[in-house]
């Protein structure tokens, strides 16, 4: 599959949002008459709400789900825990990436029959959460029950700006 990739899949340099400049032509000609929805490199929560706030009607995030297909609900889960923490401690969420690495394997995977389908990189993460007693893929509720759970971050006391980072920082 290695090989057979750069035969069919282009190398080219990834850019974030990289189809923005095309889309926002076709925004700017057609008003705010018809939804219009952003594709191309969408993987961070900043990059949501930049075409968001641009007037782009919904984004379309498909290589970040493939990778990580709890991404969206780690960004519900950052963003709703960071509401319960008091002002005066509540730190500002950073952004929130996606763990693609832009390898093209998940691209490589629709046009190789011999190839597994996704993302090698998630079934790994899958299998090592499975491993620790934990659900391969996690709700918003299930981040949230992890991290309020005895043992866990107080939350009243730290907030670590990405659930993620909460995840790393500890033993679960």
């Amino acid at each position: 599959a290695a090989a057979f990739g750069p035969v069919v899949i282009p190398q080219t340099e990834f850019d974030d949002c990289f189809l923005r400049e095309s889309a926002r032509a076709v925004l700017k000609a057609v008003g705010h008459k018809i939804p219009i929805c952003l594709m191309g490199g969408i993987s961070s929560l900043s990059a949501m709400e930049g075409a968001m706030y641009e007037g782009f009607t919904m984004v379309q995030v498909i290589r970040s789900l493939i990778r990580e297909p709890d991404f969206v609900n780690r960004i519900t889960a950052s963003l709703q825990l960071n509401q319960l923490v008091s002002d005066e401690i509540r730190k500002p969420i950073n952004d929130i990436q996606s763990k693609c690495i832009r390898c093209n394997l998940c691209v490589i995977a629709t046009v190789d029959p011999t190839a597994e389908f996704g993302c090698p990189f998630q079934r790994r993460d899958a299998r090592a959460r499975e491993s620790n007693g934990q659900q391969k893929i996690l709700s918003v509720q299930g981040m949230k029950d992890l991290l309020q759970g005895p043992g866990k971050i107080p939350m009243s006391t730290n907030l670590i700006p990405d659930v993620e980072d909460m995840f790393l920082s500890t033993k679960l």
